[in-house]
């Protein structure tokens, strides 16, 4: 029987490229849903186990194009100039906060949601707001990371923060083995991306800031 390769978000939150062997189309329960819900069972390919996926959680179909999500990077600058940074525990390097934009989401919101998710901290974002009915804060910049070469690319939109008062850190521990506020001088001795460097270096050189 072909197997089908889709995008799915788990009961986590987490999503992820699964490829399953189908069987039938049920209305039903999970282990971690409390109502039923329409449902795939089929054979997990990459596990060899039978599993119950939740229909309205499958993001999309995926064929052997390359695959290009959305998402977001955060540079959080404090009144000291120090930018907010963290040890991402997959990439195993320090990168500014960030993620995927999410169904239903504005990538604004979505750099809002990922940067109190992953540090703790409330932010405003900077920049203008697009000047038509519907606007959103325009980014400052937008650049391709290639993830898996040839198979998935990340097209990073790139925003600008400043913290809300009187917080403090308080690091995602499936995300992040450390965080801190670093200035522009430690920031380019960390474990890090040229990019990420280069993106500080600009940030710091704006005077309205």
């Amino acid at each position: 029987m072909k197997t089908l390769k889709f995008e799915y978000k788990n009961y986590k939150g987490s999503t992820k490229i699964r490829e399953v062997q189908p069987k039938r189309i049920l209305f039903g329960l999970t282990p971690h849903i409390t109502e039923e819900e329409w449902l795939l069972e089929a054979t997990d390919i990459e596990k060899n186990e039978e599993r119950r996926f939740v229909l309205k959680n499958i993001q999309r179909m995926v064929d052997n194009e390359v695959q290009r999500f959305f998402c977001v990077t955060i540079y959080v600058i404090d009144d000291q100039k120090r930018f907010l940074m963290l040890h991402n525990r997959k990439l195993n390097r320090w990168v500014a906060p960030g993620g995927k934009v999410d169904r239903g989401e504005t990538p604004d919101q979505a750099a809002v949601r990922e940067c109190l998710e992953e540090t703790g901290i409330n932010i405003d974002l900077l920049g203008e707001k697009t000047p038509v009915v519907g606007g959103l804060i325009r980014p400052y910049g937008i650049q391709l990371n290639p993830i898996i070469p040839n198979l998935r690319d990340h097209v990073d939109l790139i925003y600008l923060g400043r913290p809300q008062a009187n917080q403090t850190l308080n690091r995602s521990e499936r995300e992040a083995s450390d965080i801190g506020w670093f200035s522009l001088e430690e920031v380019s001795h960390l474990d890090t991306y040229q990019s990420t460097i280069e993106w500080c270096e600009f940030f710091s050189r704006q005077k309205n800031i």
